[in-house]
């Protein structure tokens, strides 16, 4: 077909060939974590500060464990979501072991201690949000 014309607007569209810089990315190996020299335990925030929830991916070594006091729960609501590994959650002395797949939401504040008691890292996600 010759002679046939687009006559379709043309629209200043910025254009970026790096999709790093487009809104709302982080790209995994670009992003920031820290690791407790003591344990092992590693700490990479997954969501933005601007993100309504905190969103935090662990990785816990096998064998160790890592304890928070009660007021670090305090006006806050806690959901674990266990990627690999096994994972037990102790809460005010409740034993919860925990495999790929399970979550738990936690309650009222008390002191938490998160166990490794495999042979193998176990990696889970902590989603943390302002109690209503």
């Amino acid at each position: 077909v010759t002679g046939v014309q687009c006559a379709l607007p043309i629209y200043d569209v910025p254009r970026t060939t790096d999709p790093d810089d487009a809104r709302g990315i982080q790209r995994g190996a670009a992003a920031d974590s820290w690791t407790d020299p003591e344990t092992g335990y590693r700490r990479r925030p997954v969501s933005s500060a601007a993100f309504p929830a905190d969103v935090t991916e662990v990785r816990l070594p096998a064998g160790r464990e890592v304890a928070y006091p009660a007021s670090a729960y305090a006006f806050l609501r806690h959901c674990i979501w266990v990627v690999d590994g096994v994972l037990e959650v102790v809460a005010g002395g409740d034993v919860t072991r925990l495999a790929a797949g399970d979550r738990i939401e936690l309650g009222d504040p008390a002191d938490v201690v998160y166990r490794n008691p495999g042979d193998e890292p176990v990696r889970y996600v902590v989603v943390v949000v302002r109690a209503a």
